[in-house]
């Protein structure tokens, strides 16, 4: 089994610096509980001889190790519901190389190779200290305001937590809650103040909270945060990954699915783009009224001008976690140009370009359903 069934009574939420695979093996809260014990269900019923290195991967206190390894956990509990037999890191007759799963059914049967997709600059050094620039902020006294904390510039070493700290409880020190609530009530700017230290520059505001949301024993002041970013590019690493698994397996005589657990949100456009070519806009300027605009896709797609036509859907996953696993629908890209077409499994909506335009058919079963978990599961946090 992957977490063992013993009693836990931490109630503390999760910390911005702290392994995902951590806290979840020492969450008390129920919610978490119910978590565990499904990915104790799904881990017992995965390969034999593949267990050991997926509960290796899971325990190893990575966050992309571990939602790797639950990546495979799901997709493998996925098949098996939809499919006779499903075997794990199958050989092929031309490589040694071999992909995650072969699903085999009655009528049907699927390989498919499973990979995360990473958006530039996730899961860096920086963002580490973030993590614990934040644990330090949640580490003051602070119970009568929530704190909105801006990252204008990040410093090149770790900031100096203890500074940040002593400036802050300064500064909230000279806050009347009462008074901040009447300011708020007529909708002058919160309190702010502004820490900069050795290249790191922050901007916090402070906002008070209503009386009885006061002085609570499991209050964590800060309420939201944001770091300066660029626009997220949701096309390069999807290409990416495609390209690396693409050509590994050779010539797979039966439908061939990569499938891509991606860790941010976004419109269908970014995958449209990597698959099918990138959509822009075209004009003709000239004298007269015949000027003409539309729009079209290059031919830059992973699957334009007949490429990669063995590979028969990419399926996409945004953010799944699991403890929202059941609440997140991925999504199956059909080839439209497939050597060998594939069908879609209950759970997954499906997308294709037909006459130029992205169409999708929602999934035929919800994730409780599918997973035969209660509506609302894992329940209340």
């Amino acid at each position: 089994m992957l977490y063992d069934e013993g009693r836990r009574t931490d109630q503390s939420p999760h910390r911005y610096s702290e392994p995902l695979s951590r806290f979840l093996d020492r969450s008390g809260r129920a919610a978490y509980d119910q978590v565990r014990r499904v990915m104790n269900d799904w881990f017992g019923h995965y390969c034999r001889e593949e267990r050991a290195g997926l509960h290796a991967a899971i325990s190893r206190g990575e966050d992309k190790a571990f939602l790797a390894a639950y990546w495979e956990l799901y997709l493998h509990e996925s098949l098996r519901r939809a499919f006779a037999h499903v075997d794990c890191h199958p050989s092929l007759p031309d490589t040694g190389r071999r992909p995650d799963f072969r699903a085999v059914g009655d009528a049907s049967s699927m390989f498919v190779e499973a990979r995360l997709a990473w958006e530039t600059g996730r899961q860096t050094l920086g963002t580490a200290r973030l993590g614990r620039l934040y644990d330090a902020i949640n580490g003051i006294s602070c119970p009568n305001f929530i704190l909105d904390v801006d990252v204008d510039d990040e410093g090149p070493r770790e900031p100096n937590g203890r500074y940040l700290r002593s400036h802050l409880r300064r500064w909230l020190a000279t806050l009347d809650v009462d008074t901040e609530l009447r300011r708020a009530q007529v909708r002058e700017d919160p309190a702010s103040t502004t820490w900069t230290d050795d290249g790191w520059s922050l901007s916090v505001e402070a906002f008070p909270l209503q009386p009885e949301h006061r002085n609570l024993p499991d209050h964590r002041p800060l309420g939201s945060s944001s770091t300066a970013v660029g626009q997220i590019d949701g096309v390069t690493p999807i290409r990416k990954s495609l390209r690396d698994k693409s050509k590994a397996y050779g010539a797979i005589k039966e439908p061939f699915i990569i499938a891509l657990r991606t860790d941010w949100r976004s419109d269908m456009s970014a995958t449209a783009n990597a698959l099918f070519g990138t959509h822009v806009v075209r004009y003709t300027q000239s004298l007269g009224s015949n000027n003409r605009v539309w729009w079209e896709r290059q031919q830059d797609g992973f699957w334009n001008a007949g490429r990669n036509a063995h590979v028969s859907g990419v399926l996409v996953c945004e953010e799944l976690f699991p403890w929202n696993m059941t609440t997140v629908t991925p999504r199956l890209w059909l080839n439209p140009a497939a050597d060998r077409p594939c069908a879609a499994l209950p759970l997954w909506e499906r997308a294709t370009l037909r006459d130029g335009r992205v169409v999708r058919d929602p999934a035929a079963a919800t994730g409780p359903a599918y997973f035969g978990l209660a509506a609302g599961w894992p329940g209340d946090w």
